[in-house]
């Protein structure tokens, strides 16, 4: 009788633990200064050693010149690892003092946790070969710091943490990944120059079926990539009315980003 209930105690936790990982990522595992270093390395979710600090995992839409207030963009969580076909995660944002700061929105295949403060998976998003992305939204603070300077003030880091799991239900042999993102504000004083140098940019037809135009950038470099931060095209603009081919796109939500021009416009290609 007593080996009968050891077996269903045992079998009861296995059950707690994989349902616990598909359903979401417990609060304040990403790894933040906010979220006083903590993963799920340390919680006992998760023992596979020491968590690993890696590179270009979180990668936005937040152009260059900064974030504004009360904008939403696009962000992006990615963790690959080879063989692996179970994967979860957990992001947050934080400002220079360790503040959680901006808003989440969760899509389809993530939820909220932390207030709002964090996003992290859902069950039935987890399964991947190899890799695993998951996109969702980023509202920034409603009021900035008024600097934008680059010292430091401004600037906000996307912390997340990211586990490759071997999928077998249990604490040991899963691959816990963090990585940071960081974006500075948008400058105040440069903002009216910028905004009228892109006013005077033209980027058309938008849908794009195979040409897309793009008036008024005489030189530099420009690439187009997707939602996840993968790059499918990179040129230079070479005259102030440039006809772009990009026919071999897959149909979607793409970005043309030319940072001397400080151009990051939206595109969608039919």
């Amino acid at each position: 009788m007593k080996k009968q209930i050891s077996i269903l105690a045992i079998a009861g936790v296995a059950f707690l633990l994989f349902n616990s990982y598909t359903k979401g990522a417990p609060a304040k595992v990403t790894g933040s200064p906010g979220d006083n270093n903590f993963n799920c390395t340390q919680s006992g979710c998760h023992d596979d050693g020491t968590a690993k600090q890696m590179a270009d995992m979180i990668s936005t839409d937040i152009p260059t010149t900064g974030w504004e207030a009360g904008k939403t963009y696009n962000v992006t969580f990615t963790i690959s690892e080879m063989g692996v076909s179970k994967f979860g995660f957990q992001v947050t944002a934080e400002d220079s003092k360790n503040n959680k700061v901006g808003d989440f929105t969760a899509t389809g295949n993530t939820k909220l946790v932390n207030a709002s403060k964090a996003i992290t998976h859902i069950k039935g998003s987890v399964s991947g070969a190899g890799t695993k992305t998951w996109t969702f939204t980023w509202t920034a603070p409603s009021t900035g710091t008024g600097t934008g300077t680059g010292t430091g003030t401004g600037k906000i880091t996307f912390y997340g943490a990211g586990n490759a799991a071997d999928g077998k239900s249990n604490r040991t042999n899963d691959r816990i990944k963090l990585t940071s993102h960081s974006v500075e504000e948008k400058s105040l004083t440069s903002s009216v120059s910028n905004e009228s140098v892109l006013a005077q940019i033209l980027v058309f037809p938008n849908p794009a079926l195979s040409t897309l135009n793009v008036n008024g950038v005489k030189t530099g470099s420009y690439k187009i990539y997707d939602l996840a931060g993968l790059t499918h095209m990179q040129g230079e603009f070479v005259n102030g009315e440039n006809e772009l081919d990009v026919s071999s796109l897959h149909s979607g939500v793409y970005f043309l980003y030319s940072e001397k021009s400080k151009l990051n416009q939206k595109i969608i290609k039919q």
